[in-house]
């Protein structure tokens, strides 16, 4: 049976979502080049994701908030 290997990536709809990718750039440092944060895949084991999309998205369901992407192996 397969299962959970990591954390793939988390999407989260905002309403601007300029503005939470300035405010973590600005007090943390990260920053977003391809309009998503990615964390390194030598300091997990695979790249992460973090996005924000705008509330009207189509990439996951519209009347959810938020998505957690959990590969498996």
């Amino acid at each position: 049976m397969a299962g959970v290997t990591g954390l793939g990536g988390a999407f989260v709809r905002a309403d601007n979502p300029e503005a939470p990718y300035a405010w973590y750039e600005r007090h943390l440092g990260i920053s977003s080049p391809h309009g998503s944060f990615l964390l390194a895949h030598e300091t997990q084991r695979a790249y992460v994701a973090v996005a924000f999309l705008p509330r009207s998205s189509k990439y996951f369901p519209v009347s959810k908030p938020a998505m957690l992407n959990f590969p498996g192996g």
